[in-house]
């Protein structure tokens, strides 16, 4: 059986979809990686380059490849122009569009979906909002938005089996797309994280530093409470939460594999505030024996347990996570009961799934 892969873009940062890809990579090795784009900077010694096939989009000028909103036009017919003609089997891993792709008659086509399109479903406003354009730009990314939601729709009829990453997606699959998908938990590598012997008195966010992901709602609830908290990550947003921020908040930036397991394990708790549609990070905690403040929505509600590896909180403002960090004070958790809930999400059970679902998949073509 020959495999081919599909990913939507090795582009702008290393995320849990890359991760998915990096992980099939692995399972198949002999399968090629079909994408958009690859930003070999950022992704050099990701994923090996004479394995991937990009689009005609590669050809763009790099100043051009770094404006993803502006390559929204040029994106079906990118997707239409990845030939995939000769493969059995198509494992496609989207957040976004190649799940679109037009597969060989005979050919079966799995997506592992991590979300549908977020730009024009059920993030589209707060997308466009972020985008900081005047009223005649806002009025065509409207108009280009039906399109495009309309495209997204109908490309789904390409794909024979849908996998969610959580059942929170896999109701999303179903409110947009009208489609029935099986959920597979993303594969988490936990190696290297291990609690520590100490904690350190700091809350901490690792994360894009971008607006959905809510960070100002943490540095304002610190502030309320006289707290410490560490970000770690950077992003678009990260000179406006500067400017939030008071002498307790410390920005790090970009860290290496170690610094970020070392933060994860000294933290006091890992502040989670806004909704995903999985959340790996939060897994990444729980193995550094780092108990979890989560929204209570999204993919966290499917990976913490409260009151026995973290604590929700249902008001996303300010004041509600303050409330919720002070009930944190006064409680305890156990190393072993973090521990052992992230090893449920460790990525060797997601190739045993994935393996057993394309095994069922071939026994009833």
């Amino acid at each position: 059986m020959r495999v081919a892969l599909v990913h939507d873009w090795f582009n702008q940062r290393i995320g849990g979809a890359e991760q998915v890809t990096k992980k099939l990579s692995q399972m198949f090795p002999d399968a090629p990686v079909y994408t958009l784009l690859y930003n070999q900077k950022i992704f050099k010694n990701f994923i090996t380059s004479s394995r991937l096939h990009t689009s005609f989009l590669q050809k763009l000028p790099s100043s051009a490849k770094r404006q993803a909103r502006y390559l929204l036009p040029l994106i079906p017919r990118s997707v239409s122009s990845l030939d995939l003609t000769g493969y059995d089997l198509i494992i496609s891993n989207s957040s976004a569009f190649v799940k679109n792709i037009k597969k060989p008659q005979d050919a079966i086509h799995i997506c592992y979906c991590n979300s549908p399109l977020r730009a024009v479903w059920d993030y589209a406003d707060e997308y466009l909002e972020e985008q900081e354009v005047g009223n005649f730009q806002q009025s065509a990314a409207r108009y280009l938005r039906k399109r495009i939601q309309k495209w997204d729709y109908e490309g789904n009829k390409n794909i024979d089996y849908f996998i969610a990453n959580s059942e929170n997606v896999a109701q999303r699959i179903t409110k947009y797309y009208k489609r029935k998908s099986d959920v597979i938990y993303p594969p988490v590598n936990l190696r290297g994280f291990q609690p520590s012997k100490t904690k350190q008195d700091y809350y901490l966010i690792l994360s894009g530093l971008t607006p959905y992901k809510k960070i100002d709602l943490a540095i304002e609830a610190c502030k309320i409470g006289g707290r410490k908290l560490v970000i770690v990550g950077d992003g678009k947003d990260r000179k406006r939460l500067e400017q939030l921020a008071n002498p307790l908040i410390e920005f790090k930036g970009h860290v290496s594999e170690l610094e970020k397991q070392n933060v994860l394990a000294g933290a006091k708790a890992l502040i989670f505030p806004s909704e995903e549609d999985f959340g790996i990070t939060p897994i990444e905690a729980m193995a550094s024996g780092t108990p979890i403040i989560a929204f209570q929505k999204g993919g966290a509600i499917e990976t913490v347990i409260n009151y026995q590896t973290g604590l929700f909180f249902t008001k996303q403002t300010p004041e509600g996570l303050s409330e919720t960090i002070d009930k944190f004070e006064t409680m305890k958790f156990k190393i072993s009961n973090l521990t052992t809930q992230a090893a449920k999400f460790d990525s060797s059970i997601f190739e045993e799934k994935i393996f057993a679902y394309i095994k069922q998949v071939e026994q009833t073509k």
